[in-house]
């Protein structure tokens, strides 16, 4: 993986921005989401990172998000 990659939990809508860390809670900028220590907990709706099916989901870069698909028919 060469990018840090942003979690969004899905109970509150709280986005994970690794570029950010999260520094009142201790967590350094440019700490990956699986870095996270075992006891982090959104810091909105408190929901662990570490449940089995887990509340958070990896967004998509913007090369493979949803709507950047490009028609290669420009009427040629």
């Amino acid at each position: 993986m060469d990018e840090l990659d942003s979690f969004r939990c899905l109970v509150c809508g709280f986005i994970y921005d690794p570029e950010r860390g999260d520094p009142r809670r201790g967590i350094e900028p440019l700490t990956a989401f699986e870095d996270l220590p075992d006891d982090y907990t959104c810091p909105v709706c408190g929901v662990s990172v570490l449940t089995q099916n887990s509340a958070f989901v990896r967004i998509e870069t913007a090369g493979h998000a949803c709507g950047s698909y490009r028609s290669s028919q420009n009427g040629a």
